[in-house]
């Protein structure tokens, strides 16, 4: 039976909505000690960007930047997933210089307001090895995601977009 069906989703909702509507610090203040790892596990968004082309792609990358964008923007959280070769956009400055021309913006200005508006970037980490970088190399506000953080962010939004 799914989790859902005896209530644990409901229970977590409720949860994951105080940590939503007050601050991560009121979060661990109220549930980190009965629920230590449940701040990570928790940081679900509503809309979902999987982007798996990296530089050689530059027309998909500029279009998942302006997505995520645009969810933000709309008053979504988003999160966007570097996957397979887009990992090595999560190297600092790896936007520079990615412009296709209008109507759309360049990558770095759009991933700029992207993160000032609060949408979050994650970085796959089986990806991420086997691309052969390491988390040292990816912006340190980036998040690195596993198999099941994927699955679980997926999961719980109310919409996705795959460019692959």
């Amino acid at each position: 039976m799914p989790l859902r069906s005896f209530g644990i989703q409901k229970s977590a909702n409720v949860v994951y909505n105080v940590y939503k509507r007050h601050s991560p610090h009121a979060f661990r203040m109220m549930f980190g000690a009965m629920y230590p790892k449940l701040e990570r596990i928790m940081q679900t968004a509503e809309f979902v960007v999987t982007l798996f082309d990296g530089k050689s792609n530059p027309n998909k990358v500029t279009v998942a930047y302006t997505m995520a964008l645009n969810a933000v923007k709309a008053g979504h959280s988003a999160i966007l997933l570097l996957m397979v070769d887009a990992v090595e956009l999560g190297k600092p400055g790896a936007l520079e210089g990615i412009n296709i021309g209008a109507p759309f913006e360049p990558a770095a200005d759009l991933l700029k307001e992207y993160l000032a508006a609060g949408g979050r970037i994650g970085v796959c980490k089986a990806c991420m090895a086997h691309n052969g970088f390491t988390a040292e190399e990816m912006v340190p506000e980036y998040e690195i995601v596993t198999a099941p953080d994927v699955v679980t962010l997926l999961m719980a939004s109310n919409g996705s977009l795959q460019l692959t």
